[in-house]
């Protein structure tokens, strides 16, 4: 979001803080703040700036590169089990 403001302060955004929040101003990544508990603040200096907020929680990357692997481990298993199922079938009848 492109945020222009003519003092320095923060912008507070009403979604629920998570320590997986990120925040970008300008390209530089800032500190993201707890406000009022619940919700978001990114402190913002006087100016026109461009703001991004990602959300990359580690728990959901690991979780994604866990089943990655277990997809990958499990296509192999099954890969290996049919040549093998060949293999005996070719073998087993001479």
């Amino acid at each position: 979001m492109e945020v222009s403001t003519d003092q320095k302060g923060f912008i507070v955004l009403s979604d629920n803080y998570h320590p997986g929040w990120q925040a970008e101003v300008n390209g530089k990544v800032v500190k993201l703040f707890r406000a009022n508990y619940i919700m978001r603040a990114v402190p913002i200096r006087a100016g026109i700036h461009k703001m991004l907020l990602t959300f990359q929680p580690k728990w959901i990357i690991m979780g994604i590169r866990l089943t990655t692997f277990g997809w990958i481990a499990l296509t192999v298993l099954i890969g290996i089990s049919f040549f093998q199922l060949m293999w005996l079938r070719k073998y087993a009848t001479n």
